[in-house]
């Protein structure tokens, strides 16, 4: 995980060791973190989980996303629970006994532009993506979000730009000549995403933008003027909003204030309150019960967006019936003047579910 992760784990602690900690079995306990660095080596990384289990006892270890991949093996082994968000499918493959994936992440774009494209059929008749042309461009357009809008009946335009340019201003004039209804400018990184929004917006458009994806206030203010985001449309968090949405997003926010002095747009990590909601419906700290609970639909009430639940993946190889993904609360926010946020849409797991399956009909959630 990242320096913000860490944070947000930090904050929900300290939120729910201020409550008398975790209630396992009727027992309390506090709660405590072992961190080590990564280093963003994969070395380092196999190194801190191996201490992490054969030195330190852990149990459960929040990990890193980006080499998840290389110490799956050793937790698998050792009855360690591993939890976290990461792209990777590895973490919720079949077969796996200890490792789930509880922040929503692989169903947050089907459902964000199902929604999108069952509540405004007059602005999907000429959808234009704007990407880099580079890797990470040509993978979140024609492998992820195409197909998605393809299968929903809708067959969008693409421009692509050469990467890293910062005059947009051709590519904004070629996307207004497509008479566009709505613009996702999308695959380039909070940067590039942005200055695309800037380019077209001076181009003249004023249509609907929209992305399945989510950027901040704060983001854009680094890159944009205020003017060009007025209408923007995209996936958000509950802490986010003044006052937050949820009371655990309100909670979360007072917490965070009173230990740094001031709230910052941090990424709110939730994977750690649904680890805690499993411990406590399990009431025990044995990893194989608390994984009964998880891998069987577990639900939970409250996190810092909403409810939300486990779910199957029968999508991928070796589906054994056990629910190792995850469907939460989905927030849609539009920015109006001065980055200033309304909410659009939050969308339940049960409305989320339904929307997912406009997009894959086949899918059920065990």
């Amino acid at each position: 995980m990242g320096i913000d992760a860490l944070t947000s784990c930090e904050t929900w602690i300290d939120i729910m060791n201020a409550k008398g900690g975790l209630n396992v079995g009727g027992q309390m306990y506090k709660i405590q973190i072992v961190a080590y660095d990564s280093q963003n080596s994969q070395t380092a990384t196999v190194s801190a989980c191996n201490r992490l289990i054969y030195q330190d006892n852990i149990k459960f270890i929040m990990h890193d996303p980006q080499l998840v991949e290389t110490y799956i093996p050793i937790c698998e082994a050792n009855k360690v629970v591993l939890v976290g968000g990461t792209p990777s499918q590895a973490t919720v493959a079949g077969g796996l006994k200890y490792s789930f994936n509880p922040n929503g992440a692989n169903f947050g774009f089907p459902i964000a532009l199902s929604w999108y494209v069952k509540n405004n059929p007059d602005k999907i008749t000429n959808y234009v993506f704007a990407a880099p042309d580079d890797q990470n461009g040509h993978f979140s357009i024609d492998m992820f979000m195409e197909p998605i809008l393809l299968s929903l009946g809708v067959k969008p335009q693409k421009v692509y730009y050469p990467a890293g340019t910062t005059d947009l201003s051709a590519v904004a004039t070629k996307i207004m000549s497509l008479n566009p209804t709505t613009v996702d400018c999308s695959g380039g990184g909070d940067l590039q995403d942005s200055q695309a929004v800037k380019a077209v917006y001076q181009a003249g458009y004023r249509g609907q933008f929209f992305t399945g994806g989510g950027t901040t206030a704060d983001t854009l203010k680094q890159f944009i003027p205020a003017e060009s985001a007025v209408g923007l449309m995209c996936s958000g968090r509950a802490t986010e909003f003044e006052p937050a949405l949820t009371q655990e997003g309100k909670d979360f926010k007072a917490s965070y204030i009173a230990k740094h002095g001031k709230w910052e747009s941090i990424g709110v990590s939730g994977e750690l309150m649904v680890l805690f909601a499993a411990i406590e419906q399990a009431g025990s700290l044995d990893p194989d019960k608390v994984m009964d609970v998880v891998y069987n639909g577990m639900k939970w009430e409250s996190n810092v967006d909403g409810p939300g639940l486990m779910v199957g993946r029968p999508d991928l190889p070796n589906y054994d019936g056990k629910t190792r993904d995850s469907l939460g609360t989905h927030i849609i926010k539009v920015f109006g003047e001065d980055f200033s946020l309304s909410l659009k849409a939050r969308i339940l797991p049960d409305e989320g579910l339904s929307l997912y399956q406009m997009v894959h009909p086949d899918y059920l959630p065990r």
